[in-house]
């Protein structure tokens, strides 16, 4: 059936996320998925070094804005690059971060964020912590409440959609920052 055959050459069907299982000239036959690996520390290792120059080189340039810009060239040239008609002839970097395109995104909820979150608690200086815990609580509850009924009200008002309160103040919330420095 031709409509069932691999957009490749190779005799091998396609992994179930639609990789070709043959990567090499030689139509080796084996799976793909190591490759997922290869993006994940590549980017990795990319975060480190940027790290590093920008604490040395770079230091009145936020970290996080280097990241955005490396992330954004990075997708610049994985979008307009010259992509094979064979996707056996794919690079093992464009298999790789294709794949991470498709990835759940409940992966990172569920396995980068606890990592994210433990590795900034590990750093948290408790005593300082502690001595400002007065004013985190007067910005986290009282301030998020103020932020959430300026922009319901904002919404309420100023945008044509006729909503109720309900859903002005559900739109509030939404847009309230509990963190607004992390925002920036």
């Amino acid at each position: 059936n031709a409509k069932d055959a691999p957009d490749h050459d190779c005799q091998q069907p396609c992994n179930a996320d639609g990789y070709p299982r043959c990567i090499s000239a030689s139509h080796e036959h084996h799976d793909v998925g190591y490759l997922a690996l290869l993006f994940l520390l590549a980017v990795v290792t990319i975060g480190c070094f940027l790290q590093v120059f920008q604490e040395r080189h770079l230091p009145q340039v936020p970290y996080t804005c280097l990241l955005f810009i490396t992330g954004l060239l990075l997708a610049v040239i994985h979008r307009y690059r010259v992509r094979p008609k064979d996707p056996a002839d794919y690079s093992h970097w464009y298999t790789s971060v294709e794949m991470w395109e498709k990835v759940n995104p409940h992966l990172f909820f569920y396995i980068f964020l606890p990592l994210l979150v433990f590795a900034e608690a590990m750093r948290l200086n408790v005593n300082m912590a502690m001595r400002i815990l007065p004013q985190v609580l007067l910005m986290a509850v009282p301030g998020v409440v103020l932020g959430t009924l300026a922009t319901g009200a904002f919404a309420m008002f100023a945008f044509p959609y006729e909503w109720t309160w309900a859903v002005s103040l559900l739109f509030g919330s939404i847009l309230a920052a509990t963190d607004p420095v992390a925002v920036v």
